[in-house]
């Protein structure tokens, strides 16, 4: 596999993860107008803590992609 395919597959799995996790808080979100107690609150907080954690992935994935992509320019340079 090249740069390029790995540069795609990359992409592909981190907009997968985003939609899941965009999913996911949504069902809990929605799921919290039926669970009014302690356990819901604790997932919620849970959830938004891996949205939080996963925001900051994305944006260090974004800065290594991009050197990725300067990197690979630069192999092709010669």
């Amino acid at each position: 596999m090249d740069i390029r395919q790995n540069q795609m597959a990359v992409e592909r799995d981190m907009s997968d993860f985003k939609k899941l996790v965009n999913e996911l808080g949504r069902k809990i979100n929605g799921a919290g107008a039926l669970w009014r107690d302690a356990k819901y609150h604790d997932l919620r907080d849970s959830v938004s803590r891996m949205a939080s954690d996963s925001k900051m992935i994305f944006a260090q994935s974004e800065r290594c992609y991009r050197a990725l992509k300067q990197f690979a320019a630069i192999c092709e340079e010669d």
